[in-house]
């Protein structure tokens, strides 16, 4: 009865995530320096007026954090991630490797019936990260945001579309402009 519960508090939750966002798909990579710098102050300003749709201090979110404190399927889940599978047992999955040496560090899950949260565990299956979508995911633009199991923002991610992503750090002023899988610029002082 308690995981029904907190199933439909989820997804009630979720409708919140579907906050309007910046909704500017201007392609960054074409901008100079001051164009890239105004418009990363426009986004900053306004993905960091939104808060995450949990209360973080909340019980429902701590019981989010301890129901997924542990991948109860870790060692099929991270050799589906590793082998490269995309879905394995009615979740998303997808896996983080390091660039030089190949070995996968973290995979993440996603839920199939909750699209709107993403789990981050490491190899041994414990929860490192969690995210959460806004906007118009999961079509573009649409931005993440990713926290820690104590509920500390670590990065906020916008997508502007499946080429080109701005990373922010947790306060927002540091921004990377990421395009083809690549960094192609890093700003401080935002």
């Amino acid at each position: 009865m308690k995981k029904l519960l907190l199933i439909f508090a989820l997804l009630i939750g979720c409708t919140a995530f579907a906050v309007d966002i910046f909704d500017d798909t201007t392609d960054i990579t074409k901008l100079d320096n001051n164009g890239k710098l105004t418009y990363l102050t426009d986004l900053k300003q306004e993905i960091f007026s939104h808060d995450c749709a949990f209360s973080l201090e909340s019980d429902e979110f701590k019981k989010m954090i301890k129901t997924h404190k542990k991948d109860k399927n870790y060692i099929e889940n991270y050799y589906a991630a590793q082998a490269g599978y995309t879905s394995f047992k009615n979740n998303n999955i997808s896996g983080m490797f390091s660039p030089k040496m190949d070995i996968m560090y973290m995979y993440a899950l996603q839920e199939k019936q909750n699209i709107r949260i993403t789990y981050y565990y490491n190899a041994i299956g414990h929860l490192k990260y969690i995210d959460f979508m806004y906007g118009n995911y999961p079509n573009f633009p649409y931005f993440a945001r990713k926290y820690t199991t104590r509920g500390n923002l670590h990065s906020t991610l916008y997508c502007i579309d499946e080429m080109t992503q701005i990373k922010f750090n947790q306060d927002g002023s540091i921004a990377e402009i990421w395009h083809k899988g690549k960094q192609i610029d890093k700003i401080k002082n935002i």
